[in-house]
């Protein structure tokens, strides 16, 4: 099971947030959260952060979203870590749902941990090169073209 701690101030407070984050780490495999949220609810956002949170029975991996700096993933004892793709950014929104889209799918796929990283890169680029939510996201084939680097003409 994944969870995605997705903080928002509005909906309930710093503490709660953490509170329940920390409650259902046992009962996880996969742990998605910004590094912006990170460093709200621990004041952290490094890597001996994420071995931290998966210590115990904590889950079996931590993914970090960094934003236009990338990623970073704590998978099997391994860290790694991936640079942003480079695109001119329309609309933020959205985009880290599209990362965590693009994760969920390699797991699905098969994919190695460095590729479910570079995959949900490349989703999370995707996302903010348009208007929306979810009106950029790819379908697999030009996902695929776009992590070969071909460009699609046109939808």
């Amino acid at each position: 099971m994944s969870f995605d701690v997705n903080y928002r101030s509005k909906l309930w407070s710093q503490g709660e947030a953490k509170e329940f984050t920390e409650q259902v780490l046992s009962q996880i495999d996969l742990l998605f959260l910004g590094d912006q949220e990170a460093r709200a609810l621990w004041g952290r956002d490094d890597a001996e952060f994420l071995r931290e949170l998966s210590e115990g029975q904590g889950p079996q991996e931590v993914v970090l979203k960094l934003g236009k700096e990338g990623s970073l993933a704590l998978v099997e004892g391994r860290m790694l870590e991936h640079p942003a793709f480079l695109t001119v950014e329309v609309d933020p929104i959205g985009a880290g749902d599209a990362f965590d889209a693009g994760y969920l799918a390699g797991h699905l796929w098969g994919l190695t941990p460095e590729e479910r990283l570079r995959t949900a890169n490349a989703m999370g680029a995707l996302s903010v090169a348009t208007l929306g939510d979810y009106e950029g996201l790819p379908d697999r084939g030009e996902l695929r073209g776009f992590l070969e680097g071909r460009r699609a003409l046109g939808r």
